[in-house]
């Protein structure tokens, strides 16, 4: 039976769509191979097959069947609700457009007061890139550059868990970071080291000090316990401790005095747990808003329902704070927006609705009380931004960036955290900003890892950080020497060239930026492209008529997305 299936994969090629599945799915242990009975439909994304059962007599389900082996109704991605990642037959698609669920929820969203499409989206264009830029090519294996020590580690692993995280690693760039990886490469490496420079002096321009700031009221203290029979927490300890501090700045900074009187907007709540949190530690506030654009189960809502509360389904792109029905704010009352971790261009929506907000209130008269007080939103996933919505325009095009090489230093952002093997949250040590007024003397003080060190104290000083969760990553020294060197400047030392000269090697001819830099190097500019672009959002609020600050509201160790923006408005800080 083998036989004749090979003989029908020679003269069958798979088809446009699953080809790359199967290069994916070659990959995988024998532990991992689709089971029989099952649909032998590889999904590349989720790094899986499909669960469905196969049609009997046919390797494939009946939603994978045409995609598989070109036969039986062609299936298409539902057009009504594109997020939904659904798939309809191509002959129903009118019949499927009154019953789809994704279709139903928008126009219930539309019709919404609060509604109104792209109002907090910016006037902003698309960046316009070179013409014949294409997205890079994928590996041609996932472990082309695999260290000797990981192939070790992988061909120890009984279960495939060791190889099925370094493939999540190593999985090609999707959506806009494949335009924007592909731009990063085609700048080459003398451009893209002058970038570097210039972004490392843009940041000693904009970016001030950001304290550590870990407020935590003592109100949250049974949620800040160990894990133990009489503390059940909905949550990790390392999400109370980020939600009770949140709410521990926004009493310091004046956000919750008067609460009994002011309404509180939460911003992508998902949950509600922060919100939930304001209740515990601030009892006065009764009026609460919280607002997504998915549906949650609403656990937290339970606890709340002694509150003047509301829940609101929109994405906040569309979300029009004042016309929301809620006593305080249909009749221009106080209100305080709050969101934690906001993805990417979610904070920028936020911060343009606050303030746009606060432009209206400067246009009324007689009511000086009312309207927006003031905001506090953890900022998350720099990687997610964008410059058609983003909202310091202005602050990086004086900064001489343009639109493309502010989507590189967003793309750039992902080196901060992720694929590092550091610890589950690991953003360095806050003890390397200590002193932030000199913040190239923190980088030079944290003692950094040489070019020209070996690969065995390099395995020693990442077990090490593993252990201790406190040291930082070290801040690339030689990364200006590099940019000079590019030049023409003799500032680069022999270490440096040498570690140029062997990414060069390494890269060959395919040059490409994450190869040209060390770990230390690359994890050490995504934290500087992630300062800059909140230190350039925190200018951008100053101009909106905003008391504002930027301060790591946790520790690192908690999580590495730890930066929260703080603001007031003039009249509300007197």
């Amino acid at each position: 039976m083998a036989a004749a299936q090979q003989a029908a994969a020679t003269a069958a090629p798979p088809p446009p769509q699953q080809a790359a599945a199967l290069q994916a799915q070659a990959a995988l242990p024998a532990a991992e191979q689709p089971m029989p009975g099952k649909c032998h439909f590889f999904l590349e994304k989720k790094r899986r097959h499909c669960k469905f059962d196969a049609v009997p007599g046919k390797a494939y389900c009946g939603n994978h069947l045409y995609e598989g082996e070109g036969v039986g109704p062609k299936r298409v991605p539902c057009p009504w609700d594109p997020k939904g990642g659904h798939t309809v037959l191509e002959s129903e698609l009118e019949r499927h457009k009154n019953k789809c669920p994704g279709y139903l929820q928008r126009l219930a969203q539309q019709e919404q007061p609060c509604f109104a499409e792209d109002i907090n989206a910016g006037p902003g264009l698309e960046v316009e890139w070179p013409a014949g830029l294409q997205p890079l090519p994928a590996p041609a294996q996932l472990t082309q550059h695999t260290s000797g020590a990981d192939a070790a580690a992988d061909a120890g692993a009984t279960d495939g868990s060791s190889i099925r995280k370094r493939q999540r690693r190593q999985r090609p760039a999707q959506g806009a970071s494949l335009v924007q990886a592909a731009y990063a490469a085609a700048m080459g490496e003398q451009r893209f080291m002058q970038l570097l420079q210039r972004v490392e002096t843009a940041c000693e321009q904009v970016c001030e000090a950001e304290p550590l700031s870990l407020a935590l009221p003592p109100e949250a203290e049974p949620f800040l316990a160990p894990e133990s029979a009489t503390c059940n927490r909905p949550f990790s300890l390392k999400h109370a401790q980020q939600q009770a501090s949140i709410v521990g700045n926004m009493k310091q900074r004046g956000l919750l005095a008067g609460a009994a009187g002011v309404a509180y907007v939460e911003y992508g709540a998902g949950k509600g747990y922060l919100s939930h949190m304001l209740s515990l530690c601030c009892p006065e506030a009764r009026k609460v808003v919280m607002m997504d654009v998915r549906g949650f189960k609403e656990k937290a809502d339970r606890s709340m329902r002694h509150l003047d509360m509301q829940r609101l389904r929109c994405d906040i792109k569309d979300f029009d704070v004042g016309k929301v029905r809620v006593p305080g704010l249909d009749s221009n009352g106080p209100w305080v927006a709050l969101g934690k971790h906001l993805c990417g261009a979610a904070t920028d929506f936020t911060l343009r609705s606050c303030a746009r907000e606060r432009q209206r209130q400067a246009g009324r008269e007689g009511q000086p009380q009312g309207g927006v007080r003031g905001l506090a939103v953890a900022t998350c996933c720099h990687h997610r931004c964008s410059w058609r919505h983003f909202v310091a325009q202005d602050v990086m095009l004086q900064l001489g960036f343009s639109p493309q090489e502010f989507e590189v230093i967003v793309w750039m952002t992902g080196w901060a955290l992720c694929g590092h093997e550091a610890p589950a949250g690991f953003g360095g040590s806050d003890c390397e900003e200590a002193d932030e007024g000199t913040a190239e003397q923190q980088h030079h003080s944290d003692g950094e890892q040489q070019p020209g060190s070996s690969a065995a104290t390099q395995s020693q000083a990442r077990h090490k950080r593993g252990r201790d969760g406190a040291s930082a990553p070290p801040s690339p020294t030689a990364l200006g020497a590099a940019a000079a060197a590019a030049e023409g400047t003799p500032a680069a030392g022999a270490a440096a060239e040498a570690a140029a000269a062997a990414c060069a090697a390494a890269a060959g001819d395919d040059w490409r930026p994450q190869r040209a830099l060390t770990r230390e190097q690359k994890i050490a500019v995504g934290r500087r492209c992630k300062r800059l672009i909140d230190a350039a959002r925190l200018r951008w609020l100053r101009r909106q008529g905003f008391e504002a600050s930027l301060v790591k509201y946790v520790p690192s160790e908690v999580s590495g997305e730890n930066r929260l923006l703080l603001a007031t408005a003039a009249a509300a800080a007197q």
